[in-house]
């Protein structure tokens, strides 16, 4: 399910407390449950799977083949996503689903077409 609409982009560097800001008229991409998110992990072969979470929260327990796109820290989560190919498809998780809904339109607005968030996030759920 996609859901238009205009709305302001505020992300915060938490290391150097600097803003970064962007207005945009986006489209949320799909944010589905954790049955299918897995299903569709597990048929896709050539899958991304992103924790956008902190390097600490990541290397407390994570999901196995996921890589750490820390989306608190903007230029370090621009500078490893800008490479991606843009046409494959990106499943982002974080704790509650927050950090990744937030993740999901800033890739959005850089041209990510595929982009998939869990929603709720990995709170309560077993990790693998």
């Amino acid at each position: 399910m996609f859901y238009p609409l205009e709305m302001p982009l505020f992300l915060i560097d938490y290391s150097s407390k600097k803003p970064y800001f962007c207005f945009h008229i986006i489209t949320i991409m799909e944010h589905i449950e954790w049955n299918k998110w897995q299903k569709a992990i597990k048929n896709d072969k050539e899958g991304f799977i992103i924790d956008v979470r902190s390097p600490d929260e990541y290397s407390e327990n994570h999901i196995a083949g996921a890589k750490c796109f820390n989306v608190q820290n903007p230029p370090e989560f621009m500078e490893k996503i800008n490479p991606l190919d843009k046409s494959k498809n990106y499943y982002l998780y974080c704790h509650s689903g927050n950090r990744s809904k937030q993740a999901c339109m800033v890739m959005e607005f850089n041209g990510f077409k595929n982009v998939f968030g869990l929603k709720g996030g990995i709170e309560n759920r077993e990790i693998q």
